[in-house]
C-alpha cells in the first residue's frame, strides 16, 4: 500500500517525526518499506510516498488509520486517539434474520440529494499516489474510504441491491459501480468471511485492493466505522444524504473474543536479555506497551488478562503472539541473539531403537520393506470395529485398515503380475479400530510375510519351499531379544475375527510375551492367496509393536549379570517321550529346566514324529539335554543318575 506522508500528517500530525526514523522503525518492527518516492510540482505541493509492504497476518496495516496506530505505538510510545469525524446517526440493526450464505453482516443505505458529484483534488491526489484509478465522481470518495479505514464499500444502482450481495460483484466492482449521476444509488457495506473471498478470488483469478483486505480478515466493527465515516464524507464533499439505513448481522460475529492469559515472566524469559543497558523489561512496561498497541490489560496477581482490539483479532490469538508484539515494540535488534546453551540432548525413544534394530535384522535376512496407505477396502474388514470414511475416493480406500496383511499381499501380487518375482517383505504401520466402550483406538503394528523358496548355501542343493519351521525360525531370530519371555500357543482360527479368513484354520499360532498377547503367526489361507493370484505357500506374522516396546523398556532397565563361560566340558543325553498331541514341547522344556537346573544348562528339541506306528492322538518327541558344571568336570555316573531321575519323573507325570 502506498502512503502519502502529507495526507497522513494532515490526518494525525506526525510531521515532527524524521523520515529516516519513520522508515527505520517501520522496517524493523512491522513491515517492509519497499520504496520512498519524492514528488514535486510547480505549486510547491511536495509530497513523500512510502510503499509499505505488510505481512499476510497484518490486515490492519492496509489503511491510513492502521499505519497511524503502528507509528504512534512504535515511535511516539503512546496510544493514538482516532478522532476523525464520523456520522452518529442511529442505524437500526437486526440480528440473524437473513439467508446469510457467505455474508456475515451488511449495512445498506440510500444515497439521495447529491449536489456535487465531482471529487476534490486532494482526494484525487491520495488515490493517485496509491495507484487507484480516478473516476472524478462520488466513487472516488468510496475508494478513499477504503484507503483511510481499510474496509471496502460499494455504490450500486438500486436494481442491484440485495441483502446477500454476490461477493463476485464486490471484488469485481470496477465493472458494476455506477459511473453516472443517478439519484437512485445505494451505499452498501458487506462483511464476508476471509475463507470465502480467498476461495472466490482464486476461482475467478482476481487479485486487487478489495480481495487483499477481505482475505486478511475484517470485522463488523470495521464495517460500521467505515460506513459512518463514508456518510460524513459524502455529506461534506458531495452534499449527499444517506438514509433508510439497515444493519443486518449474525450472532457469532458480535460476540467478543476471550482474553488471552499471559504471564509477564514468560514474555521476559522468551525474549531474553537486551543488549542495551538503558532498555529493561518488566511487568509494568509490558502492560504499558500493550496499552499503546490498543490492547486492554487486566492485572490479576502475576497474570495478565489481555483483551485484543477488534482490528487485531485475526492476528493475535495466543500467548506467543503477545510475546511477539512486545518484542516488536522493543525492537528485536535490541535483544541478544545468541542461541542458549543446550543442557539436555535429545535421544532416540525406546520404540525407535527397537524398530531400527528389527529393520536391520530383517534387512540382513533379505526382506524388503513395504510402505502403504493407512486405508483399505471395506470388503477386507467386515467386522463391527471397522472405521469407515464418510466420503471415500474409491471403494478400495473406504475405511481405516485393521490389518497390514492385505496391503502387503497386494504388493506381492503386483510384483508377480509385473514379472518382478516373488517378494517377501514387511511393513510397520498403524492399525485402527473402534470399540463402543473405549471409542477409537490406534495401534502400531508390524507384519512380516515369508514366501517363496528356502535357499541353501550350496549351489548344487535343490531349493526347497518355505515351510512352517523355517518361517518360525525366522520369527524367533527376529524376536531373539525376547526369546525367554516368548510363548507360542496353538489356537482356533475363530478367536480373532479379523484373521478368520486370512490364515489357514489349522496352521496358526498365538504369540504371547510375559502373558500379554503379542500377535499371530501362521500360514495364509490358500483361498486368500488364490484371489491375489499367488500360487505359493505364504507364512505371515503380525505383532503389536506397542506391546513389544513395553517389554523392551523392561529389558533395558533390567540389570544384566555377566559370568564367564564354563571351562569344563558338557555331557549330552537324549530322552524320548510319547505324549498327547495337545501337550506342547515348550511346556515340557520349561518343566525340565525349572525343576532340574542345577547342572542342566540347556534343553532343545531333537526330533518330532507323528505316524501310524504311534498311538492315536499321540506324538513321539525327543529332547537333547546338556549337562555342565562351572567348577568341576562332571562324571558319567553323576549325569546318568540325574538323567534317569528326570526320565522317571517325566514318564510318571505324563502317565
Amino acid at each position: 500500500m502506498k502512503i502519502s506522508l502529507n495526507h497522513l500528517n494532515k490526518l494525525f500530525s506526525f510531521s515532527d517525526i524524521p523520515l529516516n526514523t519513520l522508515v527505520e522503525e517501520l522496517s524493523l518492527s512491522s513491515c517492509e518499506i519497499e520504496s520512498v518516492e519524492f514528488i514535486e510540482d510547480n505549486e510547491n505541493n511536495n509530497d513523500t510516498i512510502l510503499d509499505v509492504i505488510s505481512t499476510a497476518n497484518r490486515g490492519d496495516l492496509l489503511s491510513y488509520i492502521g499505519i497511524a496506530r503502528e507509528i504512534s505505538a512504535l515511535i511516539k510510545k503512546e496510544k493514538i486517539k482516532i478522532d476523525l469525524e464520523i456520522d452518529n446517526t442511529v442505524i437500526s440493526s437486526q440480528e440473524n434474520i437473513f439467508d446469510s450464505g457467505d455474508c456475515l453482516a451488511t449495512i445498506t443505505g440510500s444515497i439521495t440529494n447529491i449536489q456535487n458529484n465531482k471529487s476534490p483534488l486532494w482526494l484525487q491526489h491520495v488515490l493517485l499516489t496509491s495507484g487507484i484509478k480516478i473516476s472524478g465522481d462520488i466513487n472516488d470518495t468510496v475508494n478513499y474510504i477504503m484507503l483511510e479505514t481499510g474496509f471496502p464499500l460499494i455504490i450500486l444502482s438500486d436494481n442491484l441491491n440485495s441483502d446477500n450481495l454476490d461477493p463476485s460483484i464486490l471484488i469485481n466492482s470496477n465493472e458494476t459501480i455506477s459511473n453516472q449521476f443517478n439519484n437512485k444509488l445505494i451505499l452498501k457495506g458487506v462483511l464476508y468471511s476471509s475463507q470465502a473471498i480467498r476461495k472466490l478470488s482464486k476461482e475467478l483469478n482476481i487479485k486487487n485492493n478489495i480481495t487483499q483486505r477481505y482475505e486478511r480478515g475484517l470485522t463488523n466493527q470495521d464495517l460500521e466505522y467505515s460506513y459512518r465515516r463514508a456518510i460524513f464524507l459524502l455529506d461534506t464533499i458531495h452534499g449527499a444524504v444517506v438514509d433508510n439505513l439497515n444493519y443486518l448481522y449474525l450472532r457469532q460475529i458480535s460476540e467478543a473474543t476471550k482474553p488471552i492469559i499471559v504471564k509477564p515472566i514468560t514474555i521476559i524469559n522468551r525474549l531474553g536479555k537486551t543488549c542495551r543497558e538503558n532498555i529493561t523489561i518488566n511487568a509494568s512496561d509490558i502492560a504499558k506497551k500493550l496499552n499503546d498497541l490498543g490492547f486492554y490489560v487486566l492485572k490479576s496477581g502475576e497474570i495478565f488478562q489481555v483483551s485484543v482490539p477488534y482490528y487485531r483479532q485475526n492476528d493475535v490469538q495466543r500467548e506467543i503472539d503477545i510475546v511477539e508484539e512486545i518484542g516488536r515494540i522493543y525492537g528485536f535488534n535490541n535483544f541478544i541473539d545468541t542461541i542458549p546453551r543446550v543442557r539436555s540432548y535429545g535421544k532416540l525413544t525406546s520404540q525407535e531403537i527397537l524398530l531400527r534394530k528389527m529393520r536391520s535384522r530383517l534387512k540382513i535376512l533379505g526382506f524388503n520393506e513395504f510402505i502403504n496407505y493407512s486405508l483399505g477396502s471395506y470388503y477386507n474388514h467386515l467386522t463391527e470395529k471397522t472405521i469407515q470414511l464418510k466420503n471415500p475416493l474409491t471403494s478400495e480406500f473406504s475405511n481405516l485398515r485393521q490389518t497390514l496383511l492385505y496391503n502387503i499381499l497386494n504388493n506381492i501380487s503386483y510384483n508377480l503380475k509385473t514379472r518382478n518375482g516373488l517378494t517377501s517383505g514387511y511393513e510397520i504401520g498403524r492399525l485402527f479400530d473402534y470399540n463402543s466402550g473405549h471409542g477409537y483406538k490406534e495401534h502400531n503394528y508390524m507384519s512380516l510375510v515369508i514366501a517363496g523358496e528356502f535357499f541353501d548355501n550350496n549351489w548344487y542343493n535343490q531349493n526347497q519351499d518355505i515351510d512352517w519351521f523355517t518361517s518360525k525360525g525366522i520369527v524367533e531370530e527376529l524376536l531373539s531379544d525376547f526369546s525367554e519371555k516368548l510363548n507360542w500357543q496353538k489356537i482356533k482360527n475363530g478367536t480373532i475375527k479379523i484373521y478368520k479368513n486370512i490364515f489357514h484354520p489349522y496352521n496358526i499360532s498365538n504369540l504371547f510375551i510375559n502373558g500379554d498377547f503379542l500377535g499371530i503367526f501362521g500360514q495364509l489361507h490358500p483361498k486368500v492367496l488364490k484371489s491375489k493370484d499367488i500360487n505359493y505357500k505364504v507364512y505371515a506374522l503380525e505383532i503389536n509393536i506397542d506391546v513389544l516396546v513395553s517389554q523392551y523398556k523392561t529389558n533395558i532397565n533390567t540389570n544384566i549379570l555377566y559370568k564367564q563361560y564354563s571351562l569344563y566340558p558338557y555331557i549330552t543325553r537324549d530322552i524320548t517321550l510319547n505324549v498327547p498331541k495337545k501337550i506342547m514341547a515348550e511346556i515340557i522344556k520349561k518343566d525340565i529346566m525349572e525343576t532340574y537346573n542345577s547342572i542342566l544348562t540347556k534343553v532343545e528339541v531333537l526330533s518330532l514324529y507323528e505316524g501310524d506306528q504311534i498311538q492315536t492322538n499321540y506324538k513321539n518327541i525327543s529332547f537333547r539335554l546338556y549337562y555342565q558344571a562351572y567348577n568341576r568336570t562332571l562324571t558319567v555316573s553323576e549325569v546318568d543318575d540325574l538323567h534317569s531321575l528326570i526320565c522317571n519323573k517325566l514318564n510318571f507325570k505324563i502317565a
